[in-house]
């Protein structure tokens, strides 16, 4: 084989001299696979490698690779005031993060807030952040 390539295919030539570099991608996928959070049943973790930070999620639907998406909204005006997303099936410590969203996007504290029972758990508490209770009115 000429040491120019010669009769090879350039694409040939190209993926040759990016061995090293997806191998070395390949070398960390697997360790981020390895080191899967710990919320992950571990013998479930998988990686997916077009897009690596959304995890596997059970829906109604049966399990999709997804995201858990969240939105507060002015009941009145049906305005989006705060937004959050997480690759973690549970809503156990959004609740607070999203209310702390609201009074920064609209300069005070929501009056009420409805929220599934995943969320209020952590509504009881108090938020680290500001030391005050999440909400006046919670409704789960």
């Amino acid at each position: 084989m000429p040491a120019s390539g010669g009769c090879l295919p350039p694409s040939y030539i190209r993926m040759k001299k990016r061995e090293p570099e997806l191998a070395q991608l390949v070398a960390e996928w697997m360790e981020a696979a390895r080191s899967a959070d710990e919320e992950e049943d571990q013998d479930k973790a998988q990686s997916n490698f077009t897009d690596p930070e959304s995890r596997i999620m059970k829906t109604k639907d049966g399990y999709e690779q997804d995201y858990n998406c969240q939105a507060g909204v002015e009941a009145g005006s049906q305005v989006i005031v705060c937004h959050g997303v997480k690759a973690q099936q549970n809503d156990h410590d959004v609740l607070v993060p999203m209310v702390d969203q609201i009074e920064e996007n609209t300069g005070r504290l929501p009056d009420e807030v409805s929220a599934d029972t995943g969320s209020c758990a952590e509504a009881l508490t108090t938020s680290p952040a500001s030391g005050r209770c999440c909400a006046p009115s919670i409704t789960c």
